[in-house]
């Protein structure tokens, strides 16, 4: 999940968790991705695009847990990736039963 850390900036220590809103997303890490001049893709950012309101990132997640064993297992339901970590339980069915009423 580095991608969600690739980050436009003019240097890496530019780049500060107060200022993540302002950036741009570079989930290639192309330098090419970055439109303001001077700017480059850096890496391992203190941002991340899930979880600032502006980016759109896809709308799935999968967990890291080693518990769940099957696909399944790994999607949450969340009108956004922030809300689906606060929420996320197992259980593919039951996930879309608990979390998102109008998919079931």
């Amino acid at each position: 999940h580095l991608k969600y850390k690739f980050f436009c900036g003019s240097s890496f220590a530019d780049i500060q968790t107060d200022t993540c809103a302002d950036r741009q997303w570079c989930p290639s890490s192309s330098d090419d991705e970055c439109l303001l001049p001077g700017h480059t893709c850096f890496a391992n950012t203190p941002c991340d695009a899930r979880t600032i309101a502006n980016i759109q990132v896809p709308t799935y997640s999968l967990s890291q847990n080693p518990a769940y064993n099957t696909a399944e297992d790994k999607m949450f339901c969340g009108t956004s990736y922030p809300e689906a970590l606060a929420t996320c339980q197992a259980g593919g069915e039951q996930a879309i039963g608990r979390h998102c009423p109008d998919e079931a």
